[in-house]
């Protein structure tokens, strides 16, 4: 299907301008970032300027704008950490992931820029010296379309998430099994994972039930008591013995028991750092595809 020029411009104007927010206790810093933007666009929206002149007071304008896609916070405000500790309460107490926040700082020395980005979620660190209009210009084009892909992303999440809750109500086996592979290769690619992974029922017997597979683990769908590979039997056995999920750097392993003291593996082959919405998503894929199983069983 193809878009009209119109269609765009009103997809615009329904979704309203980009919020940034400016966190400087300098009034000049914000009056020349707004001079220096203040016509910028990007996928045919313009900016809407939110302002803070203390980590306290950008808190509160948060909590009251979700929304707001890039904050170029100061370090040193109300104090010399002001800055970072604004950071760490975006990220880590309002959970945050979505905004993308630039340093933009006056005295490099009180935080130097390795520590920061090593120990610090931010997306960019810049001296106020070196921030010139045209890169201030080009912060704002790499800032807004990440924000825009990761909006893409958690929105395929809530998708994903909704369809997965749906798993509980389907009918039989064979149509559970279905469905549980498709979501299966729809969640590690919207993981970012390699897409080898499976899913199985562990048996009375202590045998591996394969109810989904993809990518070079496939060919074991559908299949019972099967012998799977070393690497994967080895780490749903950690998993059993200690009752437990496993993330680390090769592979994840998701451990569930049902309510009947079933257990089920997930075993994904590669892995990155997990943060609690992709915990959740994988942990809601084996709780449903269980409860749908065991419902039909």
């Amino acid at each position: 299907m193809d878009f009209a020029p119109e269609d765009i411009k009103e997809d615009a104007e329904v979704l309203g301008p980009w919020k940034i927010l400016i966190v400087d206790d300098d009034v000049d810093v914000h009056a020349v970032t707004k001079l220096v933007l203040k016509n910028f666009t990007f996928d045919g929206r313009g900016v809407r300027f939110l302002d803070a002149s203390s980590g306290s007071e950008a808190i509160e304008v948060i909590k009251e704008n979700p929304d707001i896609a890039l904050a170029i916070v100061d370090v040193v405000m109300e104090s010399n950490m002001a800055g970072l500790d604004l950071i760490n309460y975006i990220r880590n107490d309002l959970g945050n992931s979505l905004i993308r926040l630039v340093l933009r700082t006056g005295q490099p020395g009180d935080a130097p820029q390795e520590v920061v980005i090593r120990d610090y979620e931010i997306d960019d660190y810049k001296s106020k010296t070196e921030l010139s209009a045209q890169k201030l210009r080009t912060l704002m084009y790499a800032s807004l379309r990440s924000y825009r892909d990761l909006h893409i992303l958690d929105d395929n999440r809530k998708g994903l998430e909704a369809i997965i809750d749906g798993l509980k109500n389907l009918l039989d086996t064979e149509t559970i099994q279905s469905f549980a592979n498709a979501t299966l290769l729809q969640l590690v690619s919207l993981l970012r994972l390699g897409k080898h992974a499976l899913f199985a029922e562990l048996t009375e017997d202590e045998q591996f039930n394969v109810i989904a597979s993809v990518g070079a683990l496939a060919n074991f769908e559908g299949q019972k008591g099967v012998a799977l590979p070393k690497a994967v039997v080895s780490s749903f056995e950690s998993a059993i013995q200690n009752q437990r999920h496993i993330y680390d750097q090769e592979h994840i392993v998701s451990f569930f028991k049902s309510e009947r003291e079933k257990t089920y593996l997930l075993y994904m082959h590669e892995s990155h750092r997990m943060n609690n919405k992709d915990k959740r998503l994988i942990e809601l894929y084996c709780q449903n595809v269980a409860l749908a199983l065991e419902r039909v069983g």
